[in-house]
């Protein structure tokens, strides 16, 4: 069971702060709840009179000490500006919350929306021992529809009618996302891609070791997995570096990982065993794709595979091109990749 929210919780991001709404509000819900077509995608109208929003900010406290429904008015930095209100609430099903959000039009299309619903699900997966949260859209509401993409959400399914207003169905799309992709994004986000330096050669080539010690035992013999680790030149390394082809993934300082380009292949594809499975080899191979594409114009390329990695490329859009003999003997895989057209530009 999740533990309840005191009365006095307080959430921060970067440009917001999000407190339990209070009387002072209302002038500002009032105003936006009647700007032209705020309600369209709303399953109730807008009050006739500021007063009639007043009972409102009990019923809200009193669903916050219930434990089971929270709305935050979030309030810009460091003016304090009402910006609009945030919300999660428990549904029917167990440990599955709700979100909705609403932002006064004076503060729309800054990113505020994105970063208040980015705040909730932080809030869902940490304090409220949520296991999967889910937000509903109406279809016309594209904007909507791309602050749920932005913060990790998928679609779940299309409810044609979803509700009446004035006697008109109205369609609406329902999206969520799990503990475990929200772990995986935060996780990635934190993470930054940038270009290799000389200083990194240490912990790439500590890292290259101990992936290889980890993963090569199951498709090579020892005899095997002793040559990979040798077959190497720093000279390689420091080729692609001084040319700024390397890149790693840096997480709080530490290196995850390593991967590049030369000529017209991928190289020195590396992850740390203790990062695997936490998107760090694709978001390195999606750049060094998108900076080989942007230096080289070239439509596809290539890279060699241990047998044990052709399931994580084929994932990155390869194919088996054959599967062929190394100078030592042993078996890997030629892939290929033909780029297409909507995959350019560099990841950040």
């Amino acid at each position: 069971m999740h533990k309840t929210l005191p009365i006095d919780y307080q959430m921060e991001s970067a440009r917001l702060t999000f407190t339990i709404p209070v009387q002072a509000d209302n002038p500002h819900v009032f105003e936006a709840l009647h700007s032209e077509g705020f309600m369209d995608g709303m399953t109730w109208d807008a009050p006739e009179t500021e007063q009639a929003l007043a009972p409102s900010i009990g019923k809200m406290r009193e669903a916050w000490q219930g434990g089971k429904s929270y709305t935050f008015s979030a309030y810009k930095k460091p003016t304090a500006d009402f910006v609009g209100r945030f919300g999660i609430y428990l549904s029917d099903v167990a440990h599955v919350w709700k979100i909705f959000y609403y932002v006064h039009p004076q503060h729309q299309q800054a990113g505020l929306a994105t970063e208040g619903a980015t705040k909730l699900l932080e809030l869902g997966f940490t304090k409220l021992g949520a296991q999967s949260i889910e937000a509903f859209h109406v279809v016309s509401n594209k904007a909507s529809q791309r602050i749920l993409e932005k913060i990790g959400m998928t679609l779940i399914e299309h409810i044609p009618q979803s509700f009446q207003k004035h006697g008109k169905w109205v369609a609406d799309n329902r999206f969520g996302i799990d503990r475990g992709a929200w772990r995986m994004q935060a996780a990635q986000r934190s993470i930054a891609i940038r270009v290799a330096t000389t200083s990194d050669l240490p912990q790439i080539l500590d890292i290259r070791h101990r992936a290889f010690s980890k993963m090569a035992p199951q498709s090579y013999s020892a005899v095997e997995v002793e040559t990979l680790l040798q077959d190497y030149t720093e000279d390689e390394f420091l080729q692609m570096i001084a040319e700024q082809r390397l890149f790693v993934a840096v997480r709080a300082g530490a290196i995850l990982g390593s991967a590049g380009w030369d000529s017209t292949n991928i190289r020195h594809v590396y992850v740390d065993p203790n990062a695997l499975r936490k998107g760090v080899g694709a978001r390195l191979m999606a750049h060094a794709e998108a900076d080989y594409r942007a230096q080289t114009k070239n439509p596809s390329i290539q890279l060699g595979s241990t047998l044990y990695a052709r399931g994580f490329y084929e994932k990155c859009g390869y194919q088996v091109v054959k599967r062929a003999k190394a100078w030592d003997g042993s078996d890997y895989f030629q892939m290929n990749k033909v780029f297409n057209a909507q995959s350019a530009g560099v990841s950040s």
